[in-house]
């Protein structure tokens, strides 16, 4: 008796095992996690192979997370596959993991579509703490001192300000587009000093194009529930 190879057989067949290889894969980080689960904080339960999808919020996010908050206490564990989520609900809980513990909690979770293969990885908020980071935390932290910005940035932001509000007395229905264009161009101010590269292109729209490509590839993708 032969054996069927792959391309031999049905789509339909092929499809139906690579669903039941994923939901295999899934259930066993599902029990991996529930082996780990005395471990963490308390949350809500975690349903087999989709864990706390159903829990994370599509809008309004701060008002959910306070809810969990008002139930499970200051912090709250949240799992879905791929990633899990640690929300704090108070300021002291904060000040102690984020303050006191914070060099064990400085790494960045792992964006594999917007990060590795967009090409955003090397960005301070998404690079990993290595020595690049600190190279650039060391750099901006001296640049955006409380010192450094009175110094050097107060006038740049104060004219940004006013031609804001300008610009809010003449078309008021336009404030919030208005107001993204303006802290747009404080970024790009402070950023390279001017607004346009050598052959005239627009930094501020280019920027904008930069923020609606990571917007889009943290809409979820297979890659960062099952990174390799």
């Amino acid at each position: 008796m032969s054996l069927r190879t792959p391309a031999s057989l049905p789509p339909a067949h092929v499809a139906l095992g690579g669903v039941a290889l994923l939901a295999l894969f899934l259930l066993v980080k599902y029990r991996a996690s529930r082996r780990r689960h005395l471990q963490h904080p308390p949350g809500p339960r975690p349903l087999p192979l989709i864990g706390n999808i159903l829990d994370l919020p599509k809008s309004r996010f701060a008002l959910t997370w306070t809810k969990l908050g008002q139930q499970y206490g200051p912090l709250t564990w949240l799992t879905i596959p791929g990633r899990n989520f640690l929300i704090i609900n108070s300021f002291e809980a904060a000040k102690e993991i984020l303050e006191k513990r914070g060099s064990n909690y400085i790494n960045r979770p792992r964006f594999v579509m917007m990060g590795e293969l967009v090409g955003f990885q090397e960005l301070t908020p998404l690079n990993q703490y290595d020595a690049l980071w600190r190279a650039q935390r060391t750099l901006l932290k001296h640049a955006l001192s409380a010192e450094v910005l009175d110094r050097d940035y107060a006038a740049t932001l104060e004219s940004t300000a006013q031609r804001y509000v300008e610009r809010l007395l003449v078309r008021s229905e336009n404030f919030a587009a208005d107001l993204k264009r303006a802290l747009q161009e404080n970024v790009i101010d402070l950023t390279y000093g001017r607004r346009e590269d050598s052959q005239g292109r627009d930094y501020i729209q280019l920027n904008g194009r930069v923020m609606d490509i990571g917007n889009e590839t943290m809409q979820g993708y297979l890659v960062d529930l099952l990174p390799a």
